[in-house]
Parts: structure tokens; sequence; C-alpha cells
């Protein structure tokens, strides 16, 4: 499927797509795949995003978020509602098809820090009272495991709530906060 025009430049916060009940869409596709054109539309852009803020190129970031979508459109049989978003799935084969991507082509993600994005990360590591700057926060991003990257970032780059990450990570909600605040100390110990 080509890709609706999606404007990928880095500037601003990730969007995030409001939750609406997509239950009658989903419960289309399942019944006959070539019903899933409206999931496609609806989060193809976002999920183009969130993809390509991990990557270096478009080009990349164009193939795994096809792969995205290529992997729901097989697998939208499988899919159970469990009350959060069908974006959470999606954003959960987005996170395996990048891990897949990097081992693939020994690669490593790419870090991409939006200004606005730093103050309310900064806020939460108690060093913002110190000249920490974009190079420095981005430096101390890298040293961090991915997990505790995309923990950070789902949670205070994308506003995600502990519930949703939980889902799209596959843990408990109480171990997406466990983990996020761990992340946050390794940032903070990287930062002093």
């Amino acid at each position: 499927m080509p890709p609706p025009t999606a404007s990928t430049g880095r500037t601003g916060p990730a969007p995030r797509v409001q939750v609406h009940d997509d239950a009658p869409l989903v419960l289309a596709a399942q019944q006959d795949p070539r019903k899933f054109e409206p999931l496609y539309t609806k989060y193809y852009e976002p999920i183009l995003k969130f993809v390509y803020k991990r990557l270096d190129t478009k080009q990349e970031a164009y193939d795994v978020a096809s792969q995205v979508f290529l992997n729901a459109l097989q697998n939208i049989g499988k899919y159970e509602d469990r009350g959060f978003p069908f974006s959470s799935w999606l954003y959960r084969i987005a996170i395996n098809e990048l891990n897949q991507f990097f081992r693939k082509n020994n690669r490593y993600r790419a870090v991409d820090v939006q200004s606005g994005e730093i103050h309310h990360l900064l806020a939460q590591t108690e060093v913002a009272d110190r000249k920490t700057d974009h190079r420095l926060l981005v430096e101390a991003m890298t040293r961090l495991s991915s997990m505790d990257y995309l923990m950070l970032e789902m949670r205070y780059f994308e506003d995600r709530p502990f519930k949703e990450i939980a889902e799209i990570l596959e843990i408990t909600e109480n171990n997406a906060k466990v983990r996020t605040y761990r992340a946050l100390d390794r940032l903070k110990k990287v930062l002093s």
C-alpha cells in the first residue's frame, strides 16, 4: 500500500492519535482484510512519525512503517480488544519491527529530542537548575539502554499514560511505572 501524504518533519512534539472506538473498523477488517484501509489511513502517519523518530532516513522509516502495516494486516485476525486503543497494538508491532531492523542491520536507534521535550524531561530529573543543554541531554540519552530510552520517550516525549505503555510493551502497569522511574534514575546518574 502506498503511504498517504505525510509530513515527517521533526518539529514539535510527537503527535498523539485521539483515542476513538475502533471496534467497528477492526471487526470489519477481521471479517474482510480488504476493509483494513480505514485503519491504515487513520494510523499510518502517527506510526510513520513514531518510526521516523527512531531512524536516520525517511526511506528507512517508510520501509519499516510499511512492514508494520503488512504485519498488522496479516495478523488482524489475532488482534484482541483488551480495552486499549487499536493504536497500542500497532505501536507494539512498530517497536518489534524497529528492534528487528536494528538487529538485522547491526544499527542503533537515532536519538531525536525536541527542544520542548527537553524541559519536560529535565524537570523530572531534578537537574533543571543546572545548565543542561540539548546536546548534553541527547548525549546522556544515547548512553541509556534501548528499553530505558523507550520508556522515557513514551512517557515524557509522547506523554503516554502508564497504562498505555504497559499495553504496548505487554507488561503490567506497575511494571511500566517501575521501569520508567528506574530509567529516569539512570538518566539522572548519567547527567550528574
